[in-house]
């Protein structure tokens, strides 16, 4: 007797019922569908509000907290006035080039950042509450199902064999 068949005898009662369970869940969902005219359908909300212009314009410490600090511990910084040391440039230019640098991260973090984390976690949301609205409109028809597939697997077990529900004392 080869591995397979070893373990499917073992596991004989469980495949069953995972069977059983299986079809009659499509069966009671097929039967919902066409006489209550039950479907599920995917929605998309956005319960985060993109913020206004003049709330992101407080983006200045996240700037400060992320990219600057950031492009900082990268010594992003020291290897710009390295270069501009290098290439003879005053430091007041560095200054200058350092505000430019910071100006560009504000309006990434206000024009595009923002707007992604945003985006984002409306989707993870979205996702989310989809699955529990399709986990919520189905637990009704997984418990009529599991009670029909329990009654008729018990009842297969009984009919074939009685001694299953006899308890054997050595």
């Amino acid at each position: 007797m080869n591995w397979k068949r070893k373990i499917f005898k073992e596991h004989i009662k469980e495949t069953i019922f995972a069977t059983v369970f299986s079809l009659t869940f499509a069966l009671v969902l097929m039967v919902a569908n066409f006489f209550f005219d039950w479907n599920f359908d995917w929605e998309e909300i956005d319960p985060i509000e993109m913020p206004p212009l003049w709330i992101r314009g407080v983006a200045s410490f996240f700037t400060w907290f992320t990219l600057w600090n950031w492009l900082f511990n990268l010594y992003f910084y020291k290897v710009l006035y390295w270069i501009c040391k290098l290439f003879g440039i005053r430091y007041s230019e560095y200054k200058k080039l350092k505000q430019k640098i910071w100006v560009w991260l504000m309006l990434l973090v206000t024009f595009v950042l923002i707007p992604l984390i945003v985006d984002i976690l409306n989707s993870l949301i979205s996702i989310l509450f989809n699955i529990f609205q399709f986990l919520i409109s189905t637990i009704p028809y997984m418990g009529i199902s599991a009670t029909i597939s329990a009654v008729v697997v018990l009842s297969y077990i009984y009919i074939t064999k009685k001694e299953a529900f006899v308890i054997h004392k050595k």
